[in-house]
């Protein structure tokens, strides 16, 4: 009989929600009703499961608030090939107000036999507030904040992950969401990678030499998020970091850059710099300062990303590499202005992420289950929230969205209770 695997995992903030997996073929879902663990599962979609006219079966993901169905998307796959027929899955993501954030992910693997497709679900409170999440931390330094950070930010993928992607797109794609979804997901700062578009005076974001989006429209979305909130109890912060690692196309200079970003806010409120880290989310709404903006290559930062530690696709690697930062963290004189781990590994730069990437999977999508569980469970558990006190903290992460919210809520108030 033929059958295709399909690995499932749910996460849930809170008691309120749960998360139920359905495969044809099985009498009980796979269910998710701990708050913050990772749950997983496994299914094989098999054809002695289906009719005798029948080839593909349905997966059911439902999410329910206090019992009531509020989110359900299903998924028509082969048994034979693991082809996915049909499906009503629009989009990555559903933002419920006043309830709930969920963000979905599907690494379609039906072009390779024996390997099971990837499906992930986090659901946490809804924290796009008409305040914003930061209000809870309005008289706290933004260096004690844990900032959720989006990791080359402007590589997002808008095409379907159900289907094929191209080779580039699948190497190098990093994000799935707009910057306006990951701002509603609750992400505050955002590492843009600036590159001229040959020939032209445009800025977009580059890795090597393949195009994301424009500069420009990253910090549009900004504005337009700041507008949209409730300015009488708004205490957001949002940090622009602009650097030229990994860009292969000619890099504007800082001056251009400023004065790009400049024109683009206008009179709308000021920019800061990295000494207003050290200022309160209230205070910098007093002085009318709601974007930070940063050069890296300037910047005097602690940094767990290396290539050897980040080239894998082995959660230990990262694991290891963050262990390192820790211990630079507790010895590094008090000079240092920033901080930041990196929460997912490169396995773009491994054999079997090449490969995936050749036949058209993206293989952040593959691997992101796997690395988000161990690694956002080891950092949760680690003594990381209790040390570099003094050190502006940011937890940079692929395909960014708001379970990465969740953890840096998570870890800013274990700091501060130290």
């Amino acid at each position: 009989m033929a059958s295709k695997g399909i690995d499932v995992q749910g996460y849930i903030s809170s008691d309120k929600f749960k998360i139920e997996f359905e495969c044809r073929g099985y009498d009980k879902p796979i269910v998710v009703n701990n708050p913050h663990e990772f749950k997983t599962g496994h299914f094989e979609m098999d054809s002695s499961n289906l009719g005798p006219f029948e080839r593909s079966g349905r997966l059911h993901l439902k999410v329910y608030y206090n019992n009531k169905l509020i989110h359900h998307n299903w998924f028509e796959i082969a048994a034979f090939d693991g082809v996915v027929f049909d499906n009503n899955y629009e989009r990555c993501y559903n933002i419920i107000p006043g309830i709930c954030s969920i963000s979905i992910g599907f690494a379609n693997m039906a072009s390779i036999v024996g390997t099971a497709h990837k499906l992930y679900v986090y659901v946490t409170e809804y924290r796009s507030s008409p305040s914003g999440w930061m209000k809870e931390f309005a008289d706290v330094p933004l260096k004690r904040i844990f900032l959720p950070g989006s990791h080359d930010a402007g590589m997002i993928y808008s095409g379907s992950w159900l289907k094929y992607i191209s080779p580039p797109d699948a190497l190098a794609m990093t994000q799935k969401e707009s910057i306006a979804n990951q701002l509603a997901f609750g992400v505050r700062y955002f590492d843009f990678r600036p590159g001229y578009l040959p020939g032209t005076p445009k800025i977009y974001h580059y890795h090597s030499i393949i195009q994301g989006i424009l500069l420009e429209d990253c910090v549009k979305a900004i504005v337009d998020f700041q507008k949209s909130v409730d300015k009488r109890d708004c205490y957001e912060v949002f940090v622009l970091c602009l650097s030229s690692s990994g860009v292969d196309v000619t890099v504007p200079s800082n001056d251009t850059l400023m004065s790009c970003v400049s024109n683009i806010v206008g009179r709308k409120f000021k920019i800061g710099n990295i000494e207003d880290m050290w200022k309160t989310p209230k205070q910098l709404k007093e002085e009318n300062i709601q974007l930070i903006l940063l050069f890296e290559q300037q910047l005097k930062c602690i940094d767990s990303y290396t290539d050897d530690d980040y080239k894998t696709d082995d959660p230990q690697s990262i694991k290891n590499a963050l262990n390192k930062a820790f211990a630079e963290m507790k010895k590094s004189p008090s000079d240092k202005e920033l901080v930041k781990f990196q929460l997912q590994g490169t396995p773009n730069g491994t054999q079997g992420g090449i490969s995936l990437g050749v036949l058209g999977h993206s293989p952040l999508a593959f691997f992101k289950p796997a690395f988000t569980r161990d690694i956002f469970t080891f950092i949760a558990s680690s003594s990381s929230a209790y040390i570099g006190n003094n050190y502006p903290t940011v937890l940079l992460d692929d395909f960014a969205d708001n379970l990465l919210t969740d953890l840096c809520i998570r870890m800013t108030r274990r700091r501060l209770k130290q």
